[in-house]
């Protein structure tokens, strides 16, 4: 009986000891940071402007490299309130699994309607009506606006357009350039084609998609794409298209 207490509180001593050792080695005061892991999150089908591997090497120019270090020194919240800096992020979540010894930062990308590019300044504009300034070595393939704009209209006007183009399934990813001129308004080129659609300033976006995807059925998929020199769509009821080639430049008027 004597031996059978003996052992139990041998065993007893052992699991405590045992305990003890691992509740030190696991303590966030021992504990070293050894791997960081980076998750990017963005819109469905949004181009991204940054990878895990990207985010990686940005963490290492702003000295975020943390790998090696006690865990118990690291400051999260500096580490967000850095990344936050970056105009590409809308926002940033960084914690630490302690029992895997692990950093994770998750990143929630900016997401870019257009790109405007006009006086020597190029700028996204965001989903928020945001600017993100271009950064050559992020870029991303979108849409591009230039001529007369500032930033209030690319982030009110313009917006309102390509968004409009955005919600149309047809026009989704039919043009690739818009110019803004300060007489003519608008002029939208297509990504197939050099026939130019002129908007003018009026913001009946809606009305003027409906005439131009009926003009294109219905007309441009007979004499194709390039058959006229422009389309003027702010006419009401109407569209005025202009031939290529003819000597008398005489516009046709087409009433819907």
């Amino acid at each position: 009986m004597k031996r059978l207490i003996l052992a139990i509180i041998v065993i007893l001593v052992l699991g405590l000891v045992g305990y003890g050792v691992y509740v030190v080695y696991h303590s966030p005061n021992n504990q070293r940071l050894e791997s960081i892991e980076v998750k990017v999150h963005a819109e469905e089908g949004a181009p991204v402007f940054m990878d895990g591997e990207d985010v990686q090497r940005e963490m290492a120019q702003l000295g975020l490299n943390y790998k090696g270090l006690l865990i118990d020194s690291i400051d999260v919240g500096s580490v967000e309130r850095k990344l936050r800096k970056n105009p590409l992020f809308k926002d940033v979540e960084v914690y630490i699994t302690a029992f895997s010894r692990k950093m994770v930062v998750e990143v929630t990308q900016q997401q870019a309607l257009f790109l405007v590019q006009t006086g020597g300044r190029s700028y996204y504009v965001t989903d928020e009506r945001g600017v993100i300034p271009l950064n050559p070595r992020y870029a991303i393939y979108l849409p591009v606006a230039s001529g007369d704009i500032n930033e209030d209209y690319a982030c009110s006007t313009l917006y309102d357009l390509f968004q409009a183009l955005e919600a149309d399934e047809y026009f989704r990813n039919y043009f690739g350039q818009v110019y803004v001129d300060k007489e003519q308004g608008i002029i939208l080129t297509p990504r197939i084609g050099r026939t130019p659609l002129i908007l003018g300033h009026s913001t009946a976006w809606a009305d003027m998609l409906h005439k131009y995807q009926i003009f294109a059925q219905q007309v441009l998929s007979h004499v194709g794409d390039d058959a006229y020199e422009y389309v003027k769509l702010s006419y009401k009821n109407q569209i005025v298209a202009r031939p290529r080639g003819w000597e008398q430049k005489q516009d046709s008027i087409i009433k819907q």
